[in-house]
This record gives C-alpha cells, sequence and structure tokens, in this order.
C-alpha cells in the first residue's frame, strides 16, 4: 500500500492544501482544473442509470454534500458526483442491508464526499476509515468535520484490525502496473470480514479478467455491468 506514502507534489495536492487553509479555495476546488483533471466528473448522460438504482429513496438530504463546495454540473439539484455516491449508499443497502453498526474501509476517499454520503444515510456506522494520500486524508477529515459530521469514529489510513466492509470507487482499478494492482488488493483482503463494492475501471480485457478472478480466490463476486456510456466500469459486488 505503498502509494500512501508517495510524495505529495503538484497542482492536485495544492488544491487541497489551499482548500483546507482559506474558505474561498474550499468553495472553490470542486471547479479547479487541477483537481478535475485527475479525478474527472461524473458524465450527466449516466445519471438516468443511477436514478433508476436510487429509486424511490429521498434525496433531499444528501444536498449536504454540495452545500459548501459548489460542484461542477448539477441534476435534480445535486452534484453529479454525489449522484454516483448515493448510488452507491443504495448499492450497499441493497446488497449489504443497514450499515448501522458497521465498520468500512473506503479506499481512495477522495475528498470524503461518499463517506459524507454514507454517514448521512447511516450516522451510527461504527468506524469510517478514510484512505488516501496524507493531504487528502487531512482535506476529507476537514471536509466532514465542517459538514458537521461526528468525527470520533472516523479514522485516517489504513486500518489494523479487520473490518466489515470494504469499499473502493475507482482508485484501486487505476493502480498501475498491474502487479502493484494485484499487491494492494491482497494487503486489504485479509481484513474484509464480509464483503463490499470495487468499481472496476479496467480497459483491458485480459487484465480486468486477471484481477476478478484474483478477487475470486477469496470472494463471491458478482459482477454489474453498467451502460455504455460508464464503460469499461463494472460495479463487484464481494461476499464472503
Amino acid at each position: 500500500m505503498s502509494w500512501v506514502a508517495q510524495p505529495t507534489t503538484g497542482s492536485y495536492f495544492t488544491v487541497f492544501h489551499n482548500a483546507i487553509n482559506n474558505d474561498t479555495s474550499f468553495r472553490m476546488f470542486k471547479l479547479q482544473g487541477a483537481f478535475l483533471r485527475p479525478v474527472g466528473v461524473t458524465e450527466a448522460a449516466a445519471v438516468p442509470q443511477m436514478m433508476k438504482t436510487i429509486g424511490t429513496l429521498d434525496i433531499e438530504p444528501y444536498k449536504i454534500n454540495d452545500s459548501m463546495a459548489h460542484p461542477v454540473e448539477r441534476m435534480y439539484g445535486l452534484g453529479t458526483d454525489t449522484i454516483r455516491f448515493i448510488e452507491t449508499t443504495c448499492i450497499m443497502s441493497r446488497e449489504f442491508g443497514d450499515m448501522t453498526g458497521k465498520s468500512i474501509c473506503e479506499m481512495g476517499s477522495n475528498y470524503g464526499g461518499l463517506a459524507l454520503c454514507m454517514l448521512t444515510r447511516w450516522p451510527n456506522i461504527t468506524s469510517y476509515s478514510l484512505v488516501d494520500y496524507p493531504i487528502i486524508q487531512d482535506f476529507a477529515f476537514h471536509y466532514l468535520t465542517k459538514h458537521g459530521v461526528n468525527t470520533n469514529n472516523i479514522s485516517l489510513g489504513e486500518p489494523d484490525e479487520p473490518f466489515d466492509y470494504f469499499i473502493a470507487e475507482y482508485s484501486l482499478t487505476e493502480q498501475r502496473p498491474m502487479e502493484a494492482m494485484i499487491d494492494m488488493w491482497k494487503s486489504y483482503e485479509p481484513l474484509i470480514k464480509t464483503g463490499g463494492i470495487i468499481r472496476c475501471n479496467i480497459p483491458e480485457r485480459d487484465r480486468e479478467m486477471l484481477f476478478i478472478n484474483t478477487v475470486r480466490e477469496s470472494f463471491e463476486v458478482s459482477v454489474i455491468e453498467e451502460a455504455i456510456i460508464r464503460r469499461p466500469n463494472k460495479v463487484l459486488i464481494l461476499k464472503r
């Protein structure tokens, strides 16, 4: 899991440093090119599929994720990334039920948007580990604090103890070379008690299957194909 110890220099990391220390920079960080270029933004064309997954869930509480920092694009009164985060909470709910009292590790937690949505839906998650580059972890903690989250159960960095559920939105399957991706997965796998979800973003079919089959060595894996606008993305549902 050496990526967490890599140097954090460059304009992408400067965005987070500035946003921690300046309220104006905080409000605008989601609009910064230096932030958007590495992470992108959820395309509006993908939203209809997400809304089908979200169904009748009341989306109003999740507007908190766009209440202080302006998103690039809004639909249904939400940033499109926030809609994807809500979709993830719905997949977790559908596949695993209530997260109350559960422990979660999110690898590639970025600014904390998914964590905020998860904790909005389940405020009594027992523990939530944010794993990313150190400055980004620090920002995510700052982000959650500014949004009124009780951060007593928030931890920064890779957990040492087993946890219930693992979430990797994109960063795990974007690791290169392939060997690093596999090694990183194998470092988390022994700690996952129950299951989780991985958004699989590997364009090469042979590498995609190598990764999925590696995960299948320890988990039952269901593969959810996403709409063509989201390809090569797939959602992997992991269950012990």
